[in-house]
């Protein structure tokens, strides 16, 4: 898959997210399906969009690679943002409807735009 630039595997029951060889993936859609683990985006050197909501993610590990722009982990069971400060050129990040209780990690970088509805977050 050394030309793919755009996937979609949304809407599937993936459970776990191992990575894929496409150097050139700019754009990954692993929306609505069940996974609770991602590994293997250092694979994807220009991926810039990821999306992630509605599945079972606990942590913000192994999602957080430096050249994404766009993220969104909406509807999942994030607790911690632990690992997401390598998000270094992120300009969205949607963290709505979690479990978090504290937003210490938050990238600083180019961050534009943040959602964090329905938290129960105190600090």
């Amino acid at each position: 898959m050394s030309f793919l630039q755009f996937a979609d595997f949304s809407n599937n029951i993936i459970g776990s997210w191992h990575g894929v060889e496409a150097p050139l993936l700019r754009y990954l859609d692993l929306s609505f399906n069940r996974i609770h683990t991602v590994t293997g985006l250092e694979k994807n050197s220009q991926l810039q969009n990821l999306f992630l909501h509605g599945n079972e993610l606990e942590s913000c590990q192994g999602v957080a690679y430096p050249n994404i722009k766009e993220i969104t982990l909406h509807k999942n069971k994030i607790t911690s943002l632990q690992g997401l400060s390598a998000l270094l050129n992120v300009k969205k990040l949607d963290l709505s409807e979690n479990n978090l209780v504290e937003l210490q990690g938050l990238p600083d970088g180019e961050l534009v735009s943040l959602h964090l509805r329905r938290q129960a977050c105190e600090s």
